[in-house]
């Protein structure tokens, strides 16, 4: 299933770099970064790179989920044109943020404890939610199909509710002992990863002939 997933997040980088100097707005050129970094850091803990070097890949998918949670709200940030919708994206991403640094004080960065995979999730879904809140609230009429920040909303939200499912799931001590649970988390990981990253491969295509008025 790893191959399947890291496939279509090969893609997803490939489309972002192609049309790169075409996307608008630009903070959403943050995307192809991040994306960079998340295929080499799926592809260094699979393929044993930190191992071989004597390092715990939890250090790096730790530094990494907040690398996205900031990448998102840059992202975002832009999308609200609105000034209270800018203020409220700000006081959820400290929010959620101060949550992971507490989590990491108080549990460690060798695994990546529940309390922060919560956090990181409650977070993006959060801030997907805000925007459809946004765009509900909106006095002009959206182009859903051209709007880049619809999709990658609804992608954070699915990838991100399906994750806190099973992250949450694991303090049922007769889920967490369950063998099947592993299989159970593979399956539904990597049905999340395709529509993720198929959405985001998406709002890539919309960015690149984006036009700031489909957004007001």
């Amino acid at each position: 299933m790893f191959y399947l997933s890291f496939f279509f997040e090969c893609i997803a980088l490939l489309t972002g770099l192609c049309f790169f100097y075409k996307l608008q707005p630009s903070s959403i050129k943050w995307l192809v970064i991040l994306l960079l970094i998340t295929v080499l850091n799926e592809g260094f803990s699979f393929w044993g790179v930190y191992k071989s070097a004597g390092v715990s890949k939890n250090y790096f998918y730790t530094s990494f989920f907040f690398l996205q949670a900031f990448v998102f709200w840059k992202i975002f940030n832009v999308g609200f044109l609105n000034k209270k919708y800018r203020q409220l994206l700000a006081a959820f991403s400290v929010l959620f943020i101060t949550g992971m640094v507490v989590s990491i004080i108080t549990g460690g960065a060798e695994k990546l404890n529940p309390y922060f995979k919560n956090f990181v999730g409650l977070h993006l879904i959060a801030t997907g939610l805000l925007y459809y809140h946004y765009i509900y609230n909106s006095q002009k009429v959206i182009g859903f199909l051209k709007n880049p920040f619809f999709w990658l909303a609804t992608g954070i939200i699915l990838v991100n509710f399906i994750n806190l499912f099973f992250v949450n799931a694991v303090f049922i001590k007769s889920f967490a002992e369950n063998p099947a649970s592993k299989v159970i988390y593979k399956t539904l990981n990597t049905f999340g990863n395709l529509v993720y990253y198929s959405l985001i491969t998406y709002a890539f295509l919309c960015s690149s002939r984006f036009q700031r008025r489909g957004i007001t």
